[in-house]
């Protein structure tokens, strides 16, 4: 329980660090 919204928490910060890493 309370797994997918871990989930979507995960993805959404790995989500932001892309980004970041994107517009090196």
């Amino acid at each position: 329980m309370g797994f997918d919204e871990q989930y979507k928490e995960f993805e959404r910060s790995y989500a932001t660090i892309s980004n970041m890493i994107d517009k090196k």
